[in-house]
């Protein structure tokens, strides 16, 4: 089963299911296990690389992107650019981010941090794809990985290229204004 339409998703919050009535169908890359409508459960109790830390649930945003990825990955190298512009773009919206590196070497992914200019909190998980927490908690298959879930951690979809996102976080987060 594919499931390749955002309007899957049961959302509580009335505001966010008419606009999702409205938004554009997104591929979910075929996945079937992290379905969209898929209740998320929190993650906190770990750290970011800046020792702060981290409750998913509690981090502000109508909208939160899980962003799972390795420096190292040259699959989808277009992610990062898009990312911060996503980031730049709906931010003071409501969107917010976080970033899963799966890097062995700290220090290629602070570089890769800093050159990308990624500011928004980072979670370092150098263990084995095999020995990987999130490899099971998100039902990885590969790298990079982005989810976008709402304020309650459902899913409101999960892609390889972040660039899928756009239109469909510009219309969950559009003040209906033209």
């Amino acid at each position: 089963m594919c499931i390749t339409n955002v309007r899957l998703c049961e959302v509580t919050d009335p505001v966010i299911a008419a606009k999702l009535e409205k938004a554009p169908a997104i591929d979910n890359d075929g996945e079937t296990r992290m379905y969209v409508g898929y209740q998320l459960q929190n993650i906190s109790g770990g750290q970011t690389l800046d020792g702060q830390a981290f409750d998913l649930a509690a981090m502000e945003g109508k909208l939160k992107i899980i962003d799972i990825w390795a420096a190292g990955n040259t699959d989808y190298t277009g992610n990062r650019t898009e990312l911060v512009a996503l980031y730049k773009d709906f931010h003071k919206k409501g969107l917010n981010v976080v970033s899963i590196s799966f890097d062995q070497d700290r220090g290629v992914l602070i570089s890769a941090i800093e050159q990308n200019q990624m500011t928004w909190p980072q979670i370092h998980e150098p263990a084995t794809w095999e020995n990987n927490v999130f490899v099971r908690t998100f039902y990885l298959e590969g790298l990079p990985c982005a989810i976008l879930v709402d304020e309650n951690l459902r899913v409101l979809a999960r892609v390889r290229d972040v660039k899928q996102l756009r239109s469909l976080i510009k219309a969950l987060l559009s003040d209906g204004k033209k």
